[in-house]
């Protein structure tokens, strides 16, 4: 079941869509990790129980533990299994937006 979001809501998760995005194309920005700080969601919210990406496992489950696996921070061109695992999390987070969101 997903929970009511509002309009910060549903901005904090479009902007960590692009983020995950950048890295699922390997366009990341420069010093752009994949940390706290790198999230707009982390950003957000500041507990996880209370953001909507969390699943009761933590930072985007296992999705964001898949991709940590093979990121090298300061690597401008991740492998492909990086970009693969993070290709995940971005699918995760569109999957919480409302229908219709653009």
């Amino acid at each position: 079941m997903k929970c009511k979001l509002n309009a910060a809501d549903i901005k904090a998760i479009k902007a960590s869509i692009a983020h995950w995005n950048r890295h699922a194309r390997g366009k990341a920005r420069r010093f752009e990790g994949i940390g706290v700080r790198d999230c707009a969601l982390c950003m957000h919210y500041a507990f996880c129980p209370s953001c909507p990406a969390s699943r009761g496992d933590g930072c985007c489950g296992r999705r964001h533990a898949a991709a940590a696996m093979y990121f090298i921070f300061g690597s401008q061109c991740q492998s492909e299994k990086f970009r693969a695992k993070a290709r995940l999390v971005r699918d995760f987070l569109k999957s919480l937006l409302p229908k219709g969101t653009k």
